[in-house]
């Protein structure tokens, strides 16, 4: 019985491998434009904002861009 168990518990666990990478035309990266408006807006209100996550947002790799480069520096927020 218990071999049945061990086999059964290798056997689930082997299912929830992966058969394959991943592969994606899109990478998330941080979504400056929307950061700059939160900024804009925040600031307009006295209000600080302290970041734990950036917002992201989808690009392609398709694009002729760099996907690995998430500095759009015409984006970024003044300080």
């Amino acid at each position: 019985m218990r071999m049945l168990m061990i086999a059964l518990a290798a056997m689930l666990l082997a299912g929830c491998t992966s058969a394959g990478g991943y592969s994606s035309n899109s990478r998330l990266v941080v979504d400056w434009e929307e950061v700059a408006r939160i900024e804009r807006a925040a600031r307009a209100s006295g209000v600080d904002v302290v970041w734990v996550q950036y917002p992201m947002k989808r690009v392609s790799t398709t694009s002729g861009l760099d996907p690995l480069d998430d500095t759009d520096a015409s984006a970024q927020p003044e300080n």
